[in-house]
């Protein structure tokens, strides 16, 4: 009889139980140990009930998470048709070249949540403290955006914690563990049925016969283990020559983005500067017209 693992589902901890307790109940000489194993069905949906629940919140969570990333999508949209109306549909405006560099709106958006949160973020403080109105108040769209995606992850980790906790350290497998104590007690007392009923002239593999004997897997063969490898390192290759292409689109962006944000605030100096100079100059004057 072997041990029953921690990852069994649900329906084949079900039936594991229910074969064993039909074994039990239709031989008359163990009919008294059945019992016990009808009281672990009442165990088993109480457990399988509190399951059910825990991953229909990590279900939400995830769901949450998407429909966080949607918003995020629209919003991406909306905000790339403001900036090229303000810029005149010109991306090589450093404007633009600041908040989406050398990429497209697209290919942030197929980037995974999480690494759009990290570029987009920064974005917050940079909308508000530009004199467009328009682009003041899709920050603070974008903050609100950014609120819920960090809300919806947060609500996905901790459903995540909670079944995890569950299923490794809590109600499920104390569960399994007391069925694995009811399984092996059982054994014990199937096995001493062979020697205390010698009437019943009981084969040494009595006690076998009332537990499922685990599945065996079809056998391999050296031709099926090639094509299996074959066929991984294909997809392997096809996922490293797209993580190249991801991570060399990436570099460009930032490179082209961290260009933009110098040229603008260099642009932004020279004004500062010229505005200064002129200020001196006047003030100059001023002076001259005083001391007359």
């Amino acid at each position: 009889m072997r041990t029953l693992e921690y990852d069994l589902s649900m329906t084949e901890l079900q039936q594991e139980r229910a074969f064993t307790y039909a074994q039990l109940q239709a031989h008359p000489l163990t009919q008294s140990l059945a019992t016990s194993f009808m009281a672990l069905e009442t165990d088993r949906q109480q457990v399988a009930t509190r399951e059910t629940g825990l991953l229909e919140k990590q279900f939400l969570g995830s769901a949450m998470v998407d429909v966080a990333g949607l918003g995020l999508g629209l919003f991406l949209d909306q905000f790339n048709h403001d900036l090229l109306v303000i810029v005149n549909n010109d991306r090589s405006a450093l404007l633009y070249q600041r908040f989406f560099g050398g990429q497209r709106p697209s290919v942030l958006k197929r980037l995974a949540i999480g690494e759009q949160i990290t570029t987009m973020r920064p974005w917050i403080r940079t909308l508000a403290e530009l004199p467009q109105t328009v682009l003041h108040e899709r920050g603070l769209e974008l903050e609100a955006a950014v609120s819920k995606v960090d809300d919806a992850i947060a609500a996905e980790t901790e459903a995540e914690r909670a079944i995890t906790d569950f299923r490794e350290v809590g109600e499920r497998k104390s569960f399994v563990d007391r069925f694995n104590a009811q399984r092996k007690m059982t054994f014990g007392r199937l096995a001493e049925m062979v020697h205390s009923h010698p009437e019943y002239n009981l084969s040494r593999d009595f006690p076998e016969q009332f537990f499922l004997r685990e599945r065996r897997q079809r056998t391999p063969t050296i031709e099926g283990v090639q094509e299996s490898i074959e066929r991984l390192e294909r997809e392997l290759a096809r996922q490293q020559e797209l993580l190249a292409t991801l991570e060399e689109e990436r570099e460009k962006a930032e490179q082209a983005r961290v260009a933009a944000a110098k040229a603008l605030a260099a642009e932004e100096l020279a004004t500062i500067e010229a505005e200064t100079a002129k200020a001196m100059a006047r003030a100059a004057e001023l002076k001259q017209i005083i001391n007359k």
